[in-house]
């Protein structure tokens, strides 16, 4: 992928991508292996809010009247998961200055959003469905969709990674625990 105005520093594990909240991002490209209906994203997060709504990462979703996906943060620091059925929030302001680790996954229109450890996920399928593959590139920090709503991302994101399988909620709390 390609970084835009991204710096690294002190991370919860190594070293960890610095997004500034006004022009970081990092292009993960739009392939096959990123965009899929089936896939796993896992991240540790840590962020002292927004005044809008901030992107962690995204390949889409409904905001764009497009397939794909959507995981931010809201002003309130609540996690948002945006997918072709609208935004669902959480309940839980995560922009505290602490690090958080977000495990979502995807199952061809079954999702689960899973946070620090905690095998039952915060966000659900019972909140609508995840729709098809995504059309558009997957960023890290920034919204992929359109200039007027770019919604960065400021703090730290560090490792993450990438699964081409749904993984199930003792995986998550394995990644958690790692």
């Amino acid at each position: 992928g390609t970084e835009s105005n991204v710096t690294y520093a002190t991370g919860y594990i190594d070293k960890a991508a610095v997004f500034n909240g006004s022009s970081s991002k990092i292009d993960l490209g739009n392939n096959s292996t990123n965009n899929s209906s089936t896939t796993s994203v896992s991240l540790w997060f840590k962020t002292s809010g927004h005044s809008g709504t901030a992107t962690i990462i995204n390949n889409g979703g409904a905001n764009s009247g497009e397939n794909g996906y959507y995981l931010g943060l809201t002003s309130s620091g609540y996690l948002r998961f945006n997918s072709t059925s609208g935004n669902i929030d959480g309940s839980v302001n995560y922009a505290d200055g602490n690090w958080h680790n977000v495990i979502m996954t995807l199952n061809n229109g079954a999702y689960n959003i899973y946070v620090d450890g905690n095998t039952t996920p915060i966000l659900n399928s019972s909140s609508g469905s995840f729709t098809g593959t995504a059309s558009r590139p997957t960023w890290i920090g920034q919204f992929s969709y359109t200039s007027a709503a770019l919604e960065f991302f400021n703090g730290s994101i560090d490792q993450l990674r990438i699964f081409n399988r749904a993984l199930d909620s003792g995986e998550a709390l394995q990644l958690y625990n790692e």
